[in-house]
Order: C-alpha cells, then sequence, then structure tokens
C-alpha cells in the first residue's frame, strides 16, 4: 500500500512517493511515524494490517530512467534489482524497457490478483532526448495542468483529489523560475501539503500511506532524487 505520482512540468518530469511500509502486526514491533506520536489511536490492538516501517519507493535505476512502485515490498524489490542489473551492463531504451517489463510473469503485476503483484509508474530518456512516460498497472488521470498523469497506490483517490485542485505552480517572489524550478518547487509544496493534513488526521495512515515523502526529478538527461537502497 502506497501513493505515487508520476508528473511531468515542462520538460522536468518527476516522481512523488510516500514512505510508509504496511503490513499484518509483528510481535513486540512498533513502527515509529514522524508525524504521530502514538499510532494505537488510529491502530487499536487487534487491527488486521499496521504500518511497519519507511522506505524508499522511488528507484533510480540509471542516468535515464526512473521508477516508481506500489505493492509488494519484495516483489518490488526483485524487479528493481534486475533493472539495476540489466541497467548496468547495457543501457535501456524506451523499446528495450517495456520488451523487458512485458517478459516478465505476469503474476507480477498488481491486476494478476496475485498479493505480491506491483505496480509501476516512470520516465525514461532515450538517447535521442525524447522523455517516454509509461505505467504498469497504474491509473492514468487526465488534468488541466499537468497533461496524463500516472497514479498508483491505496493513496490514488487522495493524490488524484489533489492534482485536480491545483490551479497553478508555486511561485517566488522576484525570481523568474526555470523549469527545474517549478518542478521540485511543485514536489515539495505537495509532499508539504500532504503532511500538513497527515498532522491534523491519521486519515492517510489509515489508508496505509504517508509517514514522509519523497520526489525525484529528471534534469537534462540525469535523475535528481533518491538512490534504490538493497536491503531486506
Amino acid at each position: 500500500m502506497t501513493a505515487v505520482a508520476r508528473i511531468a512540468i515542462d520538460e522536468c518530469p518527476m516522481l512523488v512517493a510516500d514512505l510508509l511500509l504496511s503490513g499484518p502486526p509483528l510481535p513486540g514491533v512498533t513502527a515509529s511515524v514522524p508525524t504521530v506520536d502514538d499510532l494505537s489511536t488510529a491502530f487499536p490492538p487487534g487491527s488486521p494490517r499496521v504500518p511497519r516501517e519507511l522506505c524508499q519507493k522511488i528507484a533510480i535505476v540509471a542516468d535515464n530512467l526512473v521508477v516508481g512502485w506500489a505493492g509488494g515490498y519484495a516483489t518490488a524489490r526483485d524487479v528493481v534489482d534486475k533493472l539495476l542489473r540489466l541497467s548496468a551492463s547495457q543501457p535501456f531504451t524506451n523499446d528495450s524497457l517495456q520488451r523487458h517489463l512485458d517478459g516478465l510473469v505476469p503474476s507480477v503485476w498488481l491486476e494478476s490478483g496475485s498479493p505480491g503483484g506491483i505496480g509501476l509508474v516512470g520516465f525514461i530518456r532515450d538517447p535521442d532526448g525524447r522523455i517516454a512516460q509509461f505505467g504498469r498497472s497504474s491509473f492514468a488521470l487526465t488534468t488541466q495542468l499537468f497533461g496524463k498523469v500516472g497514479l498508483l497506490g491505496s493513496g490514488l483517490d487522495d493524490f488524484e483529489k489533489f492534482l485536480q485542485q491545483v490551479q497553478k505552480l508555486p511561485e517566488a517572489d522576484n525570481l523568474t523560475m526555470n523549469a527545474l524550478q517549478r518542478s521540485i518547487g511543485f514536489g515539495l509544496h505537495m509532499g508539504g501539503s500532504l503532511l500538513r493534513i497527515e498532522l491534523a488526521t491519521p486519515a492517510s495512515l489509515q489508508k496505509f500511506y504517508g509517514g514522509g515523502y519523497e520526489i525525484a526529478v529528471s534534469e537534462k538527461g540525469r535523475r535528481r532524487g533518491p538512490r534504490s537502497r538493497r536491503e531486506k
């Protein structure tokens, strides 16, 4: 369960993702979430699913490829690790990436109904500089300000409402912002706004997303954001 958005602002595409991992409660383990002092008020004893920990859900596979995931952690880890290994030996193009994703077993994807299935959204930049956006088991939302947006996860509806309500991009006083600054500015604005809501109500945590947000932005063929962590 999670919330990920793929948003294109001018020539600087971006991913925004939450950090919360959840699952059945573990004996003797109590998660710590920065926005809530006591999770027991939102998740009383006996809750079948609870927050477990915080984890990056955006992976910078290479300078030309970034992906965000929702769904089963183990499946996402395996899929991303394979992308990292293959990209290190031969960088992906959009065509080769789509062939690779098409060749994965159907049970990888959320739409298969597999309990460990995942969804992906992301961007890839081909050698000629063209950027392609892609998604698997994702929801495509058409917006007036951002064009077609890709959404994933249990927070999909809340992300959709937020993006549909945005009338304009953030502006800085006495500064003409370039595309990169507008993209980063909006990512920070979106994450900050969602965290303010979370501080007031645990509703997002009860939908199993939140706890913090990360962004990754494309700039002139390079990706700025968190590197994928190989752990667990």
